[in-house]
């Protein structure tokens, strides 16, 4: 199976094991993530995101003044209709601009730049206790990714990993498809590669060291591991060569 393929099938076992999460959330191990595990260790982490949600700058902030509806002259004419003094409406006539009506209070609170609006979300999250459930980090206004971008961040991290492995395991390319698999998932979850077990081809070993260092949060992904390298190590009770089959 080539790397193009192995791309897909990491795509599928990502979304089998781990949510994909729209906002940002507070995993496990403390670290605040996105979509399908994506960490944002720090709060710079998330300001390359398209991040849905931000509110567009307002246009006005204060009291608006409502546009005169007569002229001086209309007013003055009004006020001799209806028998005003005539000092009165001298001072009218006096006048250079008519009176203006201010409008009911405009409170438009000015938002916070893109970066502001980012901080204080990660920074919101990041307060929460960890490892609650995805749904207990969303507050209305949260900011959002698609999917689409949610998919980008798994197809970099796939590329990250592989670069990673190559340089860790030489002829990473050329390992069958589970062994890849295994691997790339191992890293996944910051362990290291037993470059030697795998250059040895002791998938056995592998299988039981990616059983054993799980921790629950993890337990999920652990036995896709196991069971990845086990696939690849040959049966260990088979019966010797020579040895007289049992009977049926």
């Amino acid at each position: 199976m080539s790397l193009d393929e192995v791309r897909a099938v990491w795509n599928a076992v990502n979304r089998e094991h781990d949510r994909s999460v729209a906002w940002m959330y507070r995993h496990a191990d403390g670290t605040v993530r996105v979509g399908i595990g994506h960490i944002l260790e720090r709060v710079e982490d998330a300001f390359g995101l398209r991040w849905q949600g931000i509110a567009p700058l307002p246009t006005h902030v204060g009291r608006g003044l409502a546009a005169p509806s007569r002229s001086v002259e209309e007013i003055v004419a009004e006020a001799e209709k209806i028998g005003l003094p005539s000092d009165l409406v001298a001072a009218l006539r006096e006048m250079k601009v008519p009176p203006h009506r201010e409008t009911d209070p405009v409170v438009v609170l000015p938002r916070p730049t893109e970066e502001e609006a980012i901080r204080a979300d990660w920074e919101r999250v990041a307060a929460m206790p960890p490892g609650l459930l995805p749904e207990a980090y969303y507050v209305k206004g949260a900011l959002m990714l698609t999917e689409s971008e949610i998919d980008a961040l798994c197809l970099a991290e796939f590329e990250a990993l592989v670069e990673e492995a190559c340089v860790s395991v030489d002829g990473f390319a050329e390992l069958p498809t589970p062994a890849q698999l295994g691997l790339l998932s191992l890293a996944w979850r910051g362990k290291a590669i037993d470059a030697e077990a795998v250059r040895r081809g002791d998938w056995a070993l592998l299988a039981r060291a990616s059983d054993e260092s799980s921790v629950e949060h993890e337990a999920s992904r652990a036995a896709f591991e196991a069971r990845a390298f086990a696939s690849l190590a040959p049966v260990q009770d088979a019966a010797p060569e020579g040895a007289p089959a049992e009977a049926t």
